[in-house]
């Protein structure tokens, strides 16, 4: 586990370096930004994955971003349609061009899914056979890679266990994060530092050893010179958030007989009001999206939904399509329903209703 303090704790005979805390221009964001979150167990797991790897990581977990939501907002897990069906595994299909792959290097993806998979993971289960508590350990997911190029999707199975793990909020805490930056950054150190800041912008800082920042990034042997730590990690990290991501840092270096000791990462962000709003609207199009490609929606049907939707209610919204989803297509629980539409609009009213008379009486 990665200790990492709050704030910055000056000693006595410790110089202070400060690096120049210089905007380089007005950032650039990316048209479309989708905050997601993480739980920070994941966001401190350890690993030195290339830039490529750690958009697998991102994107299964962006594939989760419901789930999360649910067991944020009070949710049991049991009680997820994640958990519902009866097998041990939970997959998910993911779309390759989501990893920035060009066909031509195509075996990269490959080779990338296979050291993503072999994480290895320790889980408290019991022992299926004799009952008792035990360690199972087992690698963090099995992927189904296409032999022939140009396949459009990547079938990937979890355990349940791991996906909870990989859901599961409730042991730390999670961090938000904009989805297309963390995918987009040019190297992984951009990426991995853009979620490690994110972690701590509303604290509006943190101070970290270089110690514990080299083990978080597995850079134990390598850059040993703190110059070539710079010149490689941070700066470049620096500059390209600076110009492209709604949160940056600026940084200062703590010295202790005469060699650096620790980081402190000053943390600058947009306006969380833009943000909400762009993911509000973010979430309304992947409702909208749901609502025309699963289940047929007209235009009036849109209009009705539209109309019911708020930043409060869209979760519970999505989490209600996934479950109608399961209910009339997978476990085929409605026979010969006519009107799709109109059973789906009039499931999420009653449920909106539902939920109304409870908080009133409440």
């Amino acid at each position: 586990m990665v200790k990492i303090a709050a704030a910055p704790q000056e000693e006595d005979n410790n110089k202070v370096k400060k690096a120049k805390l210089k905007r380089l221009r007005k950032a650039t964001l990316p048209e479309k930004l989708t905050m997601i979150k993480q739980p920070n167990q994941v966001t401190m797991l350890r690993y030195d994955f290339s830039t490529l790897q750690t958009r697998i990581l991102y994107s299964i977990i962006f594939h989760l971003q419901v789930h999360i939501e649910a067991v944020i907002k009070g949710v049991n897990m049991d009680q997820l349609p994640l958990f519902q069906e009866n097998t041990n595994k939970v997959r998910l299909v993911i779309p390759i061009k989501e990893f920035g792959m060009p066909a031509k290097h195509y075996y990269l993806l490959r080779d990338a899914m296979s050291a993503v998979a072999s994480i290895p993971v320790q889980l408290d289960t019991r022992d299926p056979v004799t009952g008792a508590e035990a360690w199972k350990v087992s690698g963090l997911f099995e992927a189904y890679v296409p032999k022939e190029k140009y396949q459009r999707n990547i079938t990937i199975e979890i355990d349940k266990l791991v996906v909870q793990w990989m859901i599961n909020t409730k042991l730390g805490g999670f961090t938000k994060f904009a989805y297309e930056i963390a995918m987009n950054a040019s190297t992984k150190w951009t990426s991995r530092l853009y979620v490690f800041i994110s972690s701590w912008k509303q604290k509006g800082g943190v101070t970290i050893t270089l110690e514990n920042f080299r083990h978080m990034l597995c850079l134990e042997e390598k850059y040993l010179k703190f110059s070539h730590l710079v010149a490689r990690v941070i700066e470049p990290a620096r500059i390209e958030l600076h110009e492209k991501s709604d949160v940056w840092f600026e940084y200062s270096v703590i010295d202790k007989k005469g060699k650096p000791d620790k980081i402190v990462f000053k943390i600058i962000q947009a306006s969380e009001v833009k943000q909400r709003e762009i993911e509000l609207e973010n979430k309304k199009n992947q409702i909208m999206y749901w609502c025309s490609d699963r289940f047929n929606f007209k235009e009036n049907h849109k209009k009705s939904i539209l109309e019911i939707l708020t930043p409060e209610n869209t979760t519970l919204i999505f989490l209600k399509l996934a479950e109608l989803y399961n209910y009339i297509y997978v476990d085929k629980k409605v026979a010969d329903l006519r009107n799709v539409p109109e059973y789906v609009l009039k499931s999420i009213q009653t449920m909106l209703a539902d939920v109304t008379i409870n908080s009133e009486i409440k």
